[in-house]
Parts: C-alpha cells; structure tokens; sequence
C-alpha cells in the first residue's frame, strides 16, 4: 500500500539527486525557513474512493515550489532555468514510488512572486492488506475438476465436447 510518506520520500530522493545541496522542506514550517535556494513540497490536495471490498482508487496533487537564492538579480530567470530542469531531466521520465512507476500526463508550471511552482497528480490504486491476506489463508469451499477431451472434425473448425465430467 503507497502512503504519503512514500511519495514524499521518492520526490526528495529525486530532487536530492539533482540538487545534493538544496534543502527540502516538507511539513509546515513555523520561524525560520531555509536560507534560498531551497525546495518545498506540498500536497495540495488528496482524494480516496473506496472501489470494491478491499481496494480503494487515490488520487493526490503535489506542489513541488522552488524559492530561488536571494543574491540572484533576475529571479525569474533562475525559476525558469530550474523549471526547465525539472520538467526535462528530474521528472521527465517518471519517479518510482516503492513497488509502482508513475508517469504525469499532465504537469503544470507558474511562478509567482519568482517562487516556482511545479504541480503534478500521482493517480493510483492500493490493496488493504489486512482484509487479503486473511482470504487468502481461508480455507476452499470446494474443489471442482472439469475434464475436456475436444474432437475436432477436420476442415470445418467446429469443437465437439465428447465428454465432460465433474468431480467434487
């Protein structure tokens, strides 16, 4: 099953691997923020539709914003390069979320107030576990066996069941 926290470790892993020196931000941060350049994820919004007995469909949308260093005189210019990077190389072929690889179809980029903000949706469907694996140790009702012998007459492509036989 694919928590927050896994999608959340697999976006930093990504960003650590580009930016190694660029600190990431990821929970609410009351006082001081890191010193810019540095990132910050922010799940924007989430939704669970139970789909079944024991599956659920999940749908979550992850702001990744980029705050640009300080000493920079064309901000803005720095926010796009970053975009850029993001859009081609970090995100460009997918991210691997423990046993899944996803994909975004669609990725939005605005930068406001030279804060770069890159949105994407991770669309998924996760197993309960815990409802499962209890089936799945169950023992069976019932075994049932059926036995085809199929003749086939030649040329006209038509089967003829000869015999069929049940066994409990």
């Amino acid at each position: 099953m694919i928590k927050t926290s896994d999608i959340k470790d697999a976006i930093i892993a990504k960003l650590k691997a580009k930016y190694p020196t660029y600190p990431v931000v990821c929970r609410q941060v009351s006082g001081q923020l890191p010193t810019a350049p540095f990132f910050a994820i922010h799940f924007v919004s989430s939704q669970t539709i139970p789909d079944g007995f024991a599956w659920q469909r999940r749908t979550k949308r992850v702001n990744v914003m980029y705050f640009p260093a300080k000493e920079i005189d064309t901000k803005e210019g720095d926010a796009f390069a970053v975009a850029d990077v993001l859009e081609n190389n970090v995100f460009k072929n997918g991210i691997e979320v423990q046993d899944r690889f996803f994909t975004f179809l669609n990725t939005d980029i605005e930068i406001i107030d030279f804060v770069l903000h890159y949105s994407f949706q991770f669309e998924f469907s996760n197993i309960f576990d815990d409802i499962i694996d209890p089936l799945q140790q169950m023992p069976l009702m019932e075994n049932l066996e059926i036995k085809l012998t199929v003749k086939t007459t030649e040329g006209d492509g038509i089967f003829d069941i000869i015999e069929k036989t049940e066994e409990d």
